[in-house]
């Protein structure tokens, strides 16, 4: 495995150990420890919000963009003891305070502009102004978006199968999704028809008569009533014996 060499020392080092201002770890210590980088030191160990106002610009728009190193995906990035973060997320909790955990950030700059296409090329993505970031759940960023299924789907009116969404057609789950309930009722009407009907046995599994009398249907299935009664009497007992 190659490894890499010291700019000081030319030393070799290991691969997998890392480069600290192209030094290794000795080189890079008594380069700390010499006065005349005093100023130097301090440099790399101002304040977060210091190092952010040098690598961002404000937009005529209200934007402050971020004019530092990008991620694959068009969001700015800073490095913080020696972890790479999110900088929109580094300058909101600097600002504003912590974020809970499976919160993001939404960038409300970027909803009201409409010829913004997205993707990774969006500039919005490097706006750091708290002012337009908002915090929501992964589901509302998703629905906010034009580029996403979700969001998609929240700006039909109709359903897949041409149902318009209405207060009386649509129901909303705990999760905020929506789903037409004229679909659901023709999928259970056509369910119960497909049902095949329900075979009547002459006795059931304990001995008893199958009569009209003994008998209930219940959809497919059908009970024998003596065996229900004897399984309620049992349960009652068995309560009584717990109480």
């Amino acid at each position: 495995m190659t490894g890499k060499t010291c700019e000081q020392c030319t030393i070799q080092i290991p691969a997998h150990q890392r480069l600290r201002r192209k030094m290794c770890n000795r080189c890079y210590c008594a380069w700390v420890a010499n006065p005349s980088n005093a100023s130097k030191v301090r440099r790399l160990n101002r304040p977060i919000l210091e190092r952010v106002n040098e690598r961002t610009a404000a937009q005529s728009n209200g934007c402050i963009h971020w004019t530092g190193s990008l991620n694959e995906h068009g969001y700015g990035r800073i490095s913080i003891k020696k972890e790479m973060h999110l900088a929109h997320r580094v300058v909101y909790q600097e600002v504003v305070g912590p974020l809970p955990d499976g919160v993001m950030l939404d960038h409300t700059c970027h909803n009201l502009d409409e010829s913004c296409g997205g993707g990774s090329g969006c500039l919005h993505r490097r706006c750091v102004n708290p002012a337009h970031l908002e915090p929501v759940t992964n589901v509302e960023n998703q629905e906010r978006s034009k580029n996403t299924h979700a969001g998609r789907r929240i700006l039909m009116d109709t359903c897949i199968r041409g149902h318009r969404y209405t207060p009386e057609t649509t129901y909303i789950d705990a999760n905020g999704h929506r789903s037409c309930r004229t679909c659901a009722r023709l999928l259970h009407e056509a369910a119960l028809r497909d049902k095949p009907p329900a075979v009547i046995r002459k006795f059931c599994k304990n001995g008893h008569a199958m009569t009209a009398e003994n008998t209930r249907i219940r959809g497919r299935y059908v009970c024998c009533k003596l065996c229900e009664a004897a399984r309620a009497r049992r349960m009652r007992a068995r309560q009584k014996e717990q109480a």
